[in-house]
This record gives C-alpha cells, structure tokens and sequence, in this order.
C-alpha cells in the first residue's frame, strides 16, 4: 500500500458539532478486514500545522472510512488493494486531540499537538546522540519540554521502498531525549523557545553512510550515477556466485565428515563464515530511502534538516549534482512543494595544514555551498565549532541553533540573520585582492592569524597565474576584504578554509562565520575522470588478482618456522605486513620489484603460514624473530618496505642496524606524529571505542577470538572495494581455529597509548626519534582520508623528516593494497630506481 494514489471516490468534507457525531454518521457493514492507520502514526505524534493534513491507512476493500480531528471529518472509500487516504483541512498549532479514524472499527490516537514537524536525517553526526553532547547531564536534566516530540526511525533498509516503520511518538522528556539526536532536539528546542508552538522530530539517520543510500531509485536513475548502481549490481552477482560456492563448499566439507550411524548419515556442524549479507549493507543505493524515508511519506512536515558528507567526501565532485537531486527528488514525492530544506557543512576536524592543498573535504563544503542555489535552503556553518581528533564534535547546541536561525529565515520569513558571510565578488587592485560578501549583518569581522600547532594561518591563500597558492593576510577595509601575500605578486585567485581543518579567522557581526570558498574552478582531487569506452563498448577496468602464484618457503628461526615467498635476484626487498594480514597482502604489489632485485615477503610469526607457536605476541616477540629471520636468510643491504605494525618492525630494525639497511618505505604507518599516543582522548570517539573494546578482558576475546571479528569485520570494512569470496578466505585461512586468533587481539593492545606497554612504547619513542634525524631515504605511500596516516600526517612529517618522498596514490582507508596495488608498485618501483642514481 502506498498512500500517493486517492481513492476514485470524490472526497466530501463533512462539518459536523464534533468528531463524535460525523462518526455515528457511518453505517454499519459486513464485518471485514480492520481500519488501520498508517504505521507513522501514533499517540503523542505532532501534526503539522496550516497545511492540509495527509492521513492515510489500510481497511478492507471498498471499505467506507471517516477520519476526524478536532471537530472536523472527512469521507472516504478505500481502493481495490484495501488502501485508503484522506486530507484534512489545516489545523491552527494547539491540542490536545484525539485523531479518529472509523469503519467497522475505531482506532483513536489521543493526545495529538499540532504545531511544526521536523525530519532529521543524514550520518552519525545527525545520529549524535544528547547523551553524548557537551553539558550532556544538565542538558538532559532540563529537557522537560511536553510540547515537543520525539519519534526514532528504526535502523533497517530495503530494496525495494517500504510503507510501514515501527515507530513511537514520546512526549520529551529527561528519559526519552538522552538516546536523542542532539541535533535535531536542539533545533527543535531553539524552534520551540522561539515560536511557542509544538514541535516534532522525527530522527532517521545511519552512521556512517554515503548520500546514495538515501537517494530513491528514481534520483538514481540519472545516467551519471549509472556507474554506481552497476558497482552494486556487480555486487550483488558476486554476492550470489560466492553464496553459491560458500554453499558448495559446505556441502561437500559436510559430506567428507558425515558419520554413518545405523546407515544413516550424521552430518557435523559447518565450518568457514558465508559471504555477508550484500541486501542488508546499509551503503546499498536506495536502500535507506526505501526504509527510513519512503515510510514517512506523505506525512505532512514542515521541512527538512540534513547533517552528513563526512563518508561522501572522497566523492564531492559527483555530491555537487547528488546531493541537489536528493532534495528535489524528496520534495517531489512528499508532494508540498519546496519545504524548507536545511543542512550543516561539514564542521572542521583532524590535522592544521601545513601548506595550502587540494582537500576532498573543502570540495565537499563546497558541494554544500553551490546547493544553496536550491530555492528554500540554507546552510549551517560549523568550521569553527569541529574538533581536530574527534570527527563528531560534542557541540551540537551550536549545530542546533543555526540551523534553528535558517528555519526561521525560511520556513517562517523572520528577518534574522542566519548565515555568515558569503563571498559574492572580487577586484584586482596594486597587488591585493578586494573582496565583497553577503550577509554581512553587523559588519565584517576578521580575527587575523590564527597558530592551531603545525599552521600559523590566516585561513587565506592566494595564487598568481600560475595556480600555486601561498598563504595570505587579509584586512578588514570598508565593505571589503583586502586579501594579499608578499609571496605573490599579482594574485588572481584566492581560497579561505580550504582544507580538512582550516582556521575559522572571518565572520559577519553576530558573530556567524564565514563558509569556506574558492573563486578558481580548477579540478579537484575528487573529479571523477571515467575513461570513454572503447569500441566493444566494455569499459576497462583494473583486475586485481585474488590468486598468490608464490612457491611457500620456510626457514627455521629461533626454533620455530616462518614462511616467506622470494622471486628475483639482485640486493634484498623485504614486505613486512601488520594485523590481521600476511604475505598475501603484497601480492599484486610484488610483481612491480620482482624485476629490481630479491622481492622477498615473510609472515610474521603467528600469521599466514608461519609457526603459531606458545608465546606473548607482543611487539619485542615479533621483532626478535624478524630479527633471526633475517639473520637466518643472511640478508645485507635491505630495503624495507612495510605496513601497519610491520612499519614499526621495519623501523625498529633499521634503527638499530643502520648500516644493514639500504632504505625505507611505508603506508598507514605508526610513525610520529600518530605514535606513540600520550593522549588516549585524542582518539576519535569511534576509535577510543575500539581500543577500549580490544582491552576489555572480557569483550577483546569475544571479539576477536571467538568472533573473529578482525578479519570478518574490520578487514573488509578498512578497504573500499569489495573483497571477493576467495580473497576472504585466503585472509581467514590462518585463523580458522579460534585458538591461532590471539597473535590478532595481541597487536592492537601493544598500540602505546599513555606509556603502556611501557618497553613498546620505549621501541617506538626510540625508532620515532631516529626517525627524525636518519638521511635514511624515505618513501611514505599514502591515501585520503586514510586511517593512521591521512594526508595532515603526510604534510606534517615533510616539514620534520629528510631525504623524504611521498607518493599519493589515490582514494582509501587502511588496508591499501587491497585497493590502489598497481599505483603502489609503481611508485615504489620508481622510488626504488631511483635509489641508485
């Protein structure tokens, strides 16, 4: 049942004393299938005031339905498939009501307000909770607010659009707010306060997801997002012939085990973990939508407010087009017209850049800003108000209260300032730029220069013809703002807050700031550059092999076999992994320096196919052995190159044997300024999460033993593709048996966090020392956003390290040769070349 079609029957509004009476006005029929409401509503709900009111429900076929609300009703017939729908005249804000809905049974909803209705929707920033906001306790202490309510959509998707949702309208309270969006219920209080109206929020958001799982099929059927709906279809064939193989695979390692009892079989439990669940990814396109929004359709509301991006911003040029579609899209199928649509710019947040750089999320602020051209919107700026280690800043207040000045701007035609300022113009002139802003209320305010630790930044940067930016001053002259830097002459373009985490330095007079903006339209990082297909009209595409076509060596160290695989002659290459990973990681890296010299890749001790022998794991074991294993090997002149925590193998050995060691090279390493961590807060909340998870005696194993939940969970979920079902497996291979998993749990205890352990964190103070003072060339490999070493990281180390190169070779989180292995051996082969000029 959808509630869009209306019955053929022409509605008749009935005036009537009161609801009661139009109710007794209907007559008695056969008993039959129940009146219903639609799922959305309940008691205690909001209806949106001054606009027709859309209710809408279920009942038998042909079924006659009154449907009244404060004295006044209205008739209707429900259709062939048992679906009903009326519109109520507009209600002034007030209540309590009762809203009655009747055939040959009664469904009254009872203490109904009428007042604003508010969806809040987006990522974790929108799912944010009270309870985890600043002043949490006295927050939640005074959010005794009867007059407003909350309803929480469940989260759940769909592959096809739903109409029903199990929810519950609450009245606020101290009890229901603390598992609140906070920035909904701060908005909604601030609208509260302000209009002396009721209010209700509805919350459905997911952590964590991109804008096209909240974009309806239709929104998706734009042939520039074709390529992200064939990604998913490709998917989901894959999920299916892996499903198909797991299923295969089952059977005959069933068949193989079954014990005859009396001639008859006894089949064993099953082994080895299936694909995951490709219909219930909550990335999947649509699926969100057609689960978390489409339910809530039509029912009446008086806008929208939106607080996500952060999982979008590798993708910010395509969000210039995607996140506009969505608003018309939504508009379109609520059917009220262009309802104020109200959304926050992603606030500030990691490492100060050291120098002015293209940043992917600058372009997706930028996304943001151009939306604006979208009739009813407006944005909420949080550049000032982020958190450098936390990318969910605990200050939703702020949040709320500026986009509660945008619903009074434009759901309410207030005449209050809700925006910063906005760059409109520029001049030229004796080797400055003059600039122009709107909503200047109050005047322009210019903070000046800004020291955030590793940037001294006035947030401006200006570039001459030639497109290199430098910082810049600015001042505050007249109307305008006079932007310069001694560094450039003749500047022609100029850039304020562009990068992840840029100093808030310009506001309007009621102290709003100013979003971050650029006035050259030079590509980005994150322009999409899809190559044309050729002739046969098959796109080409990168393979990346699942397969290791490396013949297995073992060599007996400190009484115990390590396994290695070796191709090619010539002076040593050594691939150290981390956790949960193996050799297998450097697979399709391998081939790019097995031309170079002696590619040789070992697995750690523990891991792969190495011994699993008695032991503590910890960070001094596994040196000790990488240690004999390349005594062993008798391996001289060594270039090492190395990953997660085989980067501190690889750095604490050629700390200590400088002169055996020809150069390094490392990705997601723990290197300074990552390690050692003296602040564990410093952490973002998900993270300190996961180091408190993994320390907890009790949850760590459950974890990690007994769920395997590195390789099953955080493996796949640190890549940006999909791993096939045969490179799953290569990686759970190791660890079938819960009992070889404690290498795995081992390594993210030994993180040095607040000077424990103590001698791991001696190692790594140690070789992160020598690191800084080494002519030991350098080659660090990166990705954006990354997850140990972003881009910030990448920056800051340039300005501390010698005999230092880098190589970006693209989009990606952590395990990054799963994703980008063709540019990582290229850049390490021609590094590794140049090694011998």
């Amino acid at each position: 049942m959808r509630p869009d079609a209306r019955p053929s029957q022409p509605r008749r509004l009935v005036y009537v004393m009161s609801a009661a009476l139009a109710l007794a006005l209907v007559c008695a029929g056969p008993l039959s299938a129940e009146v219903q409401l639609a799922s959305v509503f309940t008691d205690n709900m909001v209806l949106q005031r001054g606009i027709a009111l859309p209710v809408w429900g279920t009942a038998a076929p042909g079924e006659e339905i009154i449907v009244a609300l404060n004295g006044r009703a209205e008739t209707t017939t429900a259709d062939a498939d048992g679906a009903w729908r009326v519109d109520l005249p507009s209600v002034y804000a007030g209540g309590p009501y009762a809203l009655v809905a009747e055939a040959t049974n009664r469904v009254a909803l009872t203490n109904v307000l009428v007042g604003d209705v508010w969806v809040g929707s987006g990522q974790s920033n929108m799912q944010w909770t009270v309870g985890n906001s600043d002043d949490a306790e006295a927050e939640i202490a005074a959010a005794d607010y009867p007059q407003i309510r909350l309803m929480s959509v469940p989260r759940t998707v769909s592959g096809t659009p739903t109409d029903s949702v199990d929810v519950q309208w609450t009245e606020c309270s101290p009890e229901s707010v603390r598992g609140f969006s906070a920035v909904a219920y701060y908005f909604g209080r601030e609208l509260h306060r302000e209009l002396g109206v009721p209010i209700g929020l509805i919350h459905s958001s997911w952590g964590g997801t991109r804008i096209e799982a909240w974009m309806s099929a239709e929104a998706m059927s734009d042939p520039a997002y074709a390529h992200v709906l064939a990604d998913y279809e490709r998917r989901e064939a894959k999920y299916a012939e892996d499903l198909a193989a797991y299923e295969q695979q089952q059977a005959d390692w069933m068949a193989a085990r079954a014990l005859p009892v009396d001639e008859q079989p006894v089949p064993v439990p099953t082994a080895g973990w299936p694909p995951g669940e490709v219909d219930m990814w909550p990335q999947r396109p649509s699926g969100l939508y057609n689960a978390m929004i489409a339910p809530l359709m039509p029912f009446a509301i008086r806008g929208v407010i939106w607080y996500q991006g952060e999982s979008n911003a590798s993708s910010a040029f395509r969000y210039r087009s995607m996140f506009p579609t969505m608003i018309r899209d939504w508009r379109a199928k609520w059917g009220q017209g262009d309802f104020p649509f109200l959304f926050v710019q992603l606030a500030n947040w990691l490492w100060p850049s050291l120098t002015p750089i293209d940043d992917a999320w600058a372009e997706l602020r930028e996304a943001q800003l151009m939306t604006l051209a979208e009739p009813a919107t407006a944005m909420a700026v949080a550049i000032d108000i982020g958190n450098p280690t936390d990318i969910h800043p605990r200050n939703k207040q702020d949040v709320g209260r500026r986009l509660a000045l945008g619903a009074l701007a434009k759901a309410h035609g207030r005449d209050v300032a809700y925006s910063g300022p906005m760059y409109e113009s520029m001049r030229g002139e004796d080797g400055a730029l003059f600039l122009t802003f709107a909503h200047t209320d109050g005047g322009l305010v210019y903070e000046g220069r800004e020291n955030r630790g590793f940037a001294d930044s006035t947030g401006f940067a200006v570039a001459g013809e030639g497109g290199e930016y430098r910082w810049a001053d600015a001042e505050v002259v007249g109307d305008e703002l006079r932007v310069w830097s001694d560094n450039v002459d003749e500047p022609v373009s100029v850039r304020y807050g562009w990068s992840t985490n840029p100093p808030s330095t310009l506001t309007n007079g009621v102290g709003l700031p100013a979003s971050p903006f650029r006035t050259d339209d030079t590509p980005g990082v994150t322009v999409l550059e899809i190559p044309p297909a050729p002739e046969s009209g098959t796109a080409p595409a990168v393979t990346i092999s699942a397969e290791f076509p490396y013949e297995s060596k073992y060599v007996d160290v400190l009484g115990e076999r390590m396994h290695y695989v070796e191709e090619g002659e010539g002076s040593p290459i050594l691939f150290l992994h981390g956790n949960p990973t193996s050799s297998y990681l450097w697979r399709n890296v391998l081939p790019f320096l097995q031309p170079l010299g002696r590619v040789i890749a070992v697995d750690n001790i523990g891991f792969g196919k190495s011994a699993k022998p008695d032991g503590d794991y910890t960070f001094a074991m596994h040196s000790r052995y990488i240690d004999g294993f390349i005594e062993a090997l008798g391996l001289n002149d060594i270039t090492l190159v190395s990953h997660d925590w085989g980067s501190g193998l690889a750095l604490h050995y050629a700390s200590r044997h400088e002169d055996n060691v020809r150069a390094v090279a490392f990705m997601e390493a723990l290197v300074p300024p990552v390690m050692p961590v003296t602040d564990p807060t410093a952490f973002p909340e998900d993270m300190q999460e996961f180091f408190r998870t993994m320390r907890d005696p009790v949850i760590g194993p459950q974890a990690v033993i007994e769920g395997n939940a590195f390789i099953e969970d955080m493996l796949p979920k640190s890549i940006l593709r999909r791993m096939t079902h045969a490179e799953m497996e290569a990686y759970r291979e190791p660890f079938r048996d819960p009992a070889t998993r404690r290498p795995i749990l081992v390594w993210p205890n030994e993180i040095p966090i607040a000077g424990e352990p103590a001698d791991t964190t001696a190692a790594v103070e140690a070789y992160g020392a020598w690191l800084m003072t080494t002519d030991m060339p350098k080659l660090h490999v990166y990705v954006s956003p990354g997850m140990i070493n972003p881009p910030q990281v990448v920056e800051a180390l340039t300005g501390m390290l010698t005999n230092y190169e880098t190589a970006y070779v693209g989009r990606g989180l952590h395990y990054i040769q799963e994703d980008h292995p063709e540019a990582i051996g290229r850049a390490l082969a021609d590094w590794y070349r140049r090694l011998g000029d």
